[in-house]
């Protein structure tokens, strides 16, 4: 059996609203999030996207198994708001923050001209 480990603890701007407006909410977890502006854009404008990321305005590194602990403490977070069945879809910023991409992810999907279910 694994040790337990301590729930991290999420920045005020990630909770801020948490689990209102739209159909889900739509998070991402980077120790750069100034690098992650595309991805921001790639989403629809009515859309936020949260960054997920410990509290204060530290520099932080990330570090394996950090989205996973940053995003079980947004999920657990709602649960105890009672926002269980809140949908949350986590979107990878590795791409666009480490390798630079510039793409607008919305307009490449709707480039195909099919609907998309991930």
């Amino acid at each position: 059996r694994l040790p337990a480990m301590p729930e991290a603890l999420l920045h005020e701007d990630a909770l801020e609203g948490a689990g209102f407006g739209g159909v889900a909410d739509f998070v991402t977890c980077t120790d750069l999030p100034e690098k992650a502006h595309v991805l921001q854009g790639s989403l629809p404008s009515d859309t936020p996207l949260r960054f997920l990321r410990p509290p204060g305005d530290e520099p932080w590194q990330f570090r394996f198994f950090a989205t996973e602990r940053h995003l079980l403490s947004y999920v657990s977070h709602l649960r105890r708001r009672g926002q269980g069945d809140r949908l949350v879809m986590y979107v990878d910023a590795w791409d666009t923050v480490w390798l630079g991409c510039r793409r607008n992810l919305t307009r490449v999907l709707e480039a195909l001209g099919r609907p998309m279910f991930f």
